[in-house]
């Protein structure tokens, strides 16, 4: 249907009337909250650990476990051979330490630890708290080099050389980043093994553990 011109008119006036008389509407202002998902990262940068570290081990010592273990160590002729071999300007080896950090939490880190001088080699998993610290473990099934030989001293009696085998039960790495939060440049901390060990010497006790030994390095890494 076709309107007439007057009333199609009085329609369009009428309608620009009601237009102008309404009140613009006000676009809402971002608030710093809208901005907050993009400048975090920008003001508050998570920090890095990521990356590869290269420095020393440092021997500190080798003792007797607790519990079960706590009749091995330094009490038994490995723990004493340990410290032994240690003691004559062995004490420290070069070893190099790789950090993968989770993207997603910046808190949650894999930590490959390598020694050169004992060719153990193993990958902790652990975890970075607020004021700097990292504490993190490995299983046996984490590691490699898990057994070890060792001689013992000769028996001043008989000559009879014992032998001792060690067999990795665990790891554990506690430790700080130097430079942190700002720029971190290394890490200091410590390592401790705990090994079961056997007897290695003759066929009749061939085989059988008697005990336990924990050893302990401290740790210097420069990042590279």
């Amino acid at each position: 249907m076709i309107c007439p011109f007057a009333r199609c008119s009085a329609v369009v006036v009428f309608a620009l009337a009601v237009s102008a008389c309404t009140e613009p509407s006000v676009p809402t202002a971002p608030t710093i909250t809208t901005f907050q998902p993009i400048l975090q990262p920008i003001l508050n940068p998570p920090v890095t650990v990521e990356g590869l570290y290269q420095g020393t081990l440092l021997f500190t010592g080798a003792t007797g476990g607790t519990g079960a273990l706590r009749e091995a160590g330094e009490l038994e002729c490995a723990g004493n051979a340990f410290n032994r071999a240690f003691a004559n300007g062995n004490t420290s080896n070069d070893a190099s330490m790789a950090i993968t950090q989770d993207k997603t939490t910046n808190t949650n880190v894999t930590v490959k630890l390598i020694s050169e001088e004992t060719g153990l080699s193993c990958k902790y998993t652990g975890v970075i708290g607020a004021a700097n610290g990292l504490i993190s473990d490995a299983g046996p099934q984490d590691c490699t080099g898990i057994s070890l030989l060792i001689r013992c001293q000769p028996d001043p009696v008989t000559g009879f050389i014992p032998v001792r085998e060690l067999r990795l039960v665990g790891s554990s790495l506690s430790a700080t980043f130097d430079g942190w939060p700002a720029s971190v440049t290394g890490v200091t901390g410590r390592t401790a093994q705990t090994f079961n060990v056997f007897r290695l010497d003759n066929e009749l006790e061939g085989g059988n553990s008697i005990g336990g030994l924990v050893v302990t390095h401290s740790l210097f890494m420069n990042r590279r």
